[in-house]
């Protein structure tokens, strides 16, 4: 079958430092419109805290919440409109 080929895709993260402080609070969004999907946009919301060296808050230690409202992510099950709630850890390594 013939699909459509093109989608469109904004999101940002954004670090809020706290003067000498070793805990950041952070936010972040993404929002995606796919062709082949009837159920446009995606949303997906992230708010959490970064914990580490402030200047370099991106290879920090996060904790966070995150919200997912839109298709299914994962491939052969994208026609299903799904909203979650989760929360997670992350941690460059």
């Amino acid at each position: 079958p013939s699909l459509p080929r093109w989608a469109a895709q904004l999101g940002g993260t954004f670090f809020v430092p706290i003067s000498e402080s070793k805990t950041v609070p952070f936010g972040g969004f993404d929002l995606k419109h796919k062709a082949e999907v009837s159920h446009n946009p995606s949303f997906n919301l992230q708010l959490g805290v970064a914990f580490g060296n402030p200047p370099d808050v991106y290879k920090s230690f996060r904790f966070f919440y995150s919200f997912f409202s839109g298709t299914d992510p994962r491939g052969q099950f994208f026609t299903r409109p799904i909203t979650s709630h989760s929360v997670g850890i992350e941690m460059q390594i």
